[in-house]
């Protein structure tokens, strides 16, 4: 039977200069990734969310990250706005989601990683 997996990777993270999460292992078992971006509190912010990816063989040789090839690139446009991005069949290896902002910028993000374990 599958398990779900939950994580919160973000609270209230400021979106005032750019950023990126810890790494989320993704294993060969591991499928349905949604990343859940809750933006909050926006009055300037132009800011732009990547997905990014790198294969792990084991602790010491691990390539080098690349940007998802996403249907779209989540940018911020309003006060309040959620994301979700859908992995179906992701990689193994790590994920993670960068931020990055031109010139600074306002507000506050969650960002909410979920998965299952087959």
């Amino acid at each position: 039977m599958p398990t779900k997996i939950v994580k919160q990777l973000e609270k209230g993270q400021s979106l005032a200069a750019d950023f990126e999460t810890q790494p989320i292992p993704i294993g060969p078992f591991v499928d349905n990734i949604g990343i859940n971006i809750e933006v909050k509190d926006v009055e300037s912010n132009t800011g732009v969310f990547t997905v990014e990816h790198r294969i792990v063989k084991d602790h010491a040789r691990r390539s080098a990250w690349a940007k998802l090839c996403l249907s779209f690139d989540p940018t911020i446009q309003s006060k309040d706005q959620v994301f979700l991005i859908y992995l179906n069949q992701a990689p193994i290896g790590e994920i993670k989601v960068v931020f990055t902002v031109p010139g600074g910028g306002d507000g506050t993000c969650d960002i909410w990683f979920s998965g299952r374990d087959v």
